[in-house]
């Protein structure tokens, strides 16, 4: 099985990403070398998105299952929109969590791929919803590793900003109030 067009197909995961929303189907993303093979399909409850099951056939015989993740798409309808915005909420505050979802909606719900559900995510995809922006379906999972360190680098350097270490700015001090100053004298 080989990908195409920006595709991943994570053969340890056994996901494929990379794919473009709205699709139905993975023609033009995903190939075979042998004429034997095709693939075939169980989609979601609601449409092929993620979630949808790629079974990957040689000779009508399965020899591989592929889980499709359209980033964002966390309802599994093959896009993103203001439901998926409204469960990623969900997840940001608790009140879905990890074990309570399978793998692929939890890793779906990433969109700003840092490794992280919180309320970056649901903002992209809020963004998103009434088109301002798009989410990347690209970033390889290497990528996705290094972003969150660059992430995380980032934000300790942001914290550590305006600490002066300066010898000339440390020995200014501000002046002392002198001792007359509020002393009412009419007393």
């Amino acid at each position: 099985v080989f990908a195409d067009n920006g595709a991943v197909i994570d053969h340890t995961d056994r996901y494929i990403y990379g794919l473009r929303a709205g699709i139905d189907s993975l023609d033009g993303y995903v190939y075979f070398s042998e004429e034997a093979c095709s693939v075939k399909y169980t989609e979601t409850s609601n449409g092929f998105g993620t979630g949808t099951k790629s079974i990957m056939l040689y000779e009508d015989e399965a020899f591989a299952e592929y889980t499709v993740i359209i980033y964002g798409d966390v309802d599994g309808n093959g896009w993103y929109d203001a439901d998926d915005a409204f469960l990623v909420k969900l997840m940001v505050n608790g009140l879905l969590t990890e074990n309570m979802l399978p793998a692929y909606m939890w890793k779906a719900a990433d969109c700003n791929h840092d490794g992280l559900i919180n309320e970056s995510d649901a903002e992209l995809l809020i963004g998103a919803g009434v088109r301002k922006n798009d989410i990347d379906q690209s970033v390889a999972q290497a990528e996705l590793v290094t972003q969150a360190a660059y992430i995380e680098y980032a934000l300790l350097i942001d914290q550590s900003a305006g600490i002066d270490t300066d010898d000339e700015q440390q020995d200014e001090k501000a002046p002392e109030p002198s001792e007359d100053v509020g002393e009412d004298e009419s007393v």
